[in-house]
Parts: structure tokens; C-alpha cells; sequence
């Protein structure tokens, strides 16, 4: 989708204009995927833009960069106030927020220690992530023959720059194929997530989605999928669920984490399949489910999670419906 540039983009400490916003082209992580980012929205409300759980946010943000030996040459409360600080720049009741820290110019080579860490926050309008026609009647996906990174390949509780080649391999496959989306399996045969969502299943009034040990990751979407749907009295459950061909059938597997008597198996996809991640959050705003003051009080954790500006309620994340199709 393409980007509707603003005013400003936060660069290392200062706002600096959008056309302004560059780097070498022998920066550290464009060579070898040496960054970790976040992907967070904000909402328009009556009182002002609010930004969903910046605070998990930005916190993951910090553990990606642990993981990956990245100093972030910033305290967390400051990484949060700059992100605050280039909504508010660039006058936007409601957007996309790309927090980006990277290794930069300066060194070449697989060690990445000795290159210097820069961070950027971007800002930007971004509308449907699989598209408008793709929110009302729901999108075709194919199990992609592409398998997610294991654990001991690259770790899926970071979200690193590099990392995210594999969903963009398992992406054009299903575009190509005609598809809209791709359902990516790990090693062992399992759903582990979308290319870029975390995956639901909605079967005779429960939830089910895969554990974090299958591979997907940690979405702060999801635990508030999770905790939402707890809250409303739904049963929601994470296990592993076969892929929709043979591959979970005929390999030897470990058990699942948790299981139930009306856990979904791959020769019976009768229900509900549901995609969501950070971009697909706002839109419900647009469907019948609605997150008043009212319903907001049963939340109150997650509601007390968000970030103001000023203070106001966060929108309800949303599942954009998924087709799911053998054979592809």
C-alpha cells in the first residue's frame, strides 16, 4: 500500500521534515536486517488522538532489541514520549506509528556490535490492511508451502527487520497464487500465523489460537483478543492446530499445549477463521461491534494500558474474516 508522506518523522532526538528523513546506503541493518520495530496505532476519539498500549508497545520493543543485542540509546518513557510527541507534530487524529531502531553507518560484517544504533518514528495514514472489500466479505488464504522460522533459526517473540523476509516469501506466494493472504505452518506441521497476523479460529462459541511455543508471535492484538473475549465469558484456548493439509498428519508431532473436546482438526474447518494484528485493529470502527464507556469498564486493564493524547478510551481490535481454502 503506498505511503501518504506528513510534516515530520522523529530522527535520533529532533523532528526533521519528511523529505529530510535519510540514511547512508551503507547503513548496517539495510545490508543485513540489523533493526527491530514496532507497528501501533492511534485513534481518533472526541479528546484527541489516543495510541493503543504504548507502554507494551514500547516494551516489546525493548525486549526485541535485547534479543538482538541492540542498546536502545533511549530510557522507554522517552521512546514513548517521541512517539506522542510526532503524532501531535504532524496533526493526525488518527494513523499508523512505526517506532524503527537499527544498527547504522559506520561498520560492514556479519558482527554488529560496533555499528551505532539509530532510531526513527514515522507516522503515516494507513487504511485497511487487506483492503475495504477484504473487511465486509471476508479474504481467500492459502497454507503457504513456506514454513516459519523455528526457534533455534530466529527468535518469533522479536519483531527484527530481517526476520520479516520469510512472511514476504510466504506473502507473494499467495498473491501470485491468487490469493489474498498466506496461513504459514511451523516445522512440525502446525498453524503457527498469518504472514503478518496472528490467527484465530471461532468453533461452537470458543476461540482457539495457537500457543506462543508454536511460533507466532507474542501480538499485543492477540492478548487483547484474549482478555476481551475472557471477559465476555468465552472460552479461549491455545493449541496447536493442524494445518489444513497432510503435514501435521504425517509427521511425528509433539502434544498439543492445552487441549479440548471440540478442538478444530485439519480434516474439519467448519468455522470461523480470523486474522488480526496491529493494522487491522481500527477496523471495527466501521462494523457492528462497538467499545463504548460502558463496556470499557469490564477492560479496564487494557484500557488503562493506553496512551493519550489526551486521555480517552482505545478502540475494540479487530478479526478480519478469512476464507480458508484447501488445496492452495
Amino acid at each position: 500500500m503506498p505511503v501518504t508522506p506528513v510534516e515530520k518523522i522523529w530522527m535520533d532526538g529532533e523532528l526533521v521534515a519528511w523529505e529530510d528523513a535519510k540514511i547512508h546506503v551503507l547503513t548496517h541493518a539495510l545490508h543485513y536486517g540489523t533493526g527491530v520495530f514496532e507497528g501501533v496505532r492511534a485513534y481518533e476519539t472526541r479528546r484527541g488522538p489516543a495510541v493503543f498500549r504504548l507502554e507494551d508497545h514500547v516494551r516489546r520493543l525493548f525486549r526485541s532489541a535485547h534479543i538482538y543485542q541492540i542498546e536502545i540509546p533511549y530510557a522507554p518513557d522517552e521512546i514513548s514520549e517521541a512517539i506522542k510527541d510526532t503524532v501531535r507534530a504532524n496533526g493526525l487524529r488518527s494513523c499508523y506509528i512505526r517506532p524503527l531502531v537499527f544498527r547504522g553507518y559506520g561498520e560492514m560484517g556479519l558482527n554488529p556490535l560496533l555499528a551505532p544504533v539509530n532510531v526513527a518514528i514515522a507516522v503515516w495514514a494507513w487504511g485497511a490492511y487487506l483492503g475495504e472489500e477484504g473487511l465486509e466479505n471476508g479474504v481467500r488464504a492459502k497454507v503457504s508451502s513456506w514454513k516459519r522460522n523455528d526457534h533455534n533459526m530466529l527468535p518469533p517473540f522479536a519483531k527484527a527487520t530481517g526476520q520479516y523476509i520469510n512472511s514476504g516469501l510466504a506473502k507473494v506466494e499467495a498473491l501470485k497464487g491468487g490469493y489474498d493472504e498466506a496461513i504459514m505452518l511451523n516445522v512440525h506441521g502446525y498453524v503457527t500465523d498469518g504472514s503478518g497476523e496472528n490467527v484465530f479460529i471461532v468453533k461452537d462459541g470458543a476461540l482457539f489460537t495457537p500457543p506462543l511455543s508454536a511460533g507466532c508471535l507474542d501480538g499485543i492484538t492477540r492478548d487483547s483478543v484474549i482478555t476481551i473475549a475472557r471477559d465476555l465469558g468465552y472460552e479461549v484456548f491455545g493449541i496447536n492446530l493442524p494445518g489444513c493439509g497432510d503435514t501435521a498428519r504425517t509427521r511425528r508431532t509433539p502434544p498439543p499445549v492445552s487441549s479440548s473436546p471440540r478442538s478444530p482438526s485439519s480434516s474439519d474447518y467448519s468455522c470461523r477463521i480470523f486474522l488480526c494484528n496491529g493494522l487491522i485493529q481500527n477496523s471495527i470502527n466501521r462494523r457492528a461491534v462497538k467499545y463504548d464507556d460502558e463496556l470499557g469498564v469490564r477492560h479496564r486493564n487494557i484500557r488503562a494500558a493506553s496512551a493519550f493524547i489526551p486521555s480517552r478510551p482505545y478502540s475494540t481490535p479487530a478479526l478480519t474474516p478469512l476464507v480458508c481454502r484447501r488445496g492452495g
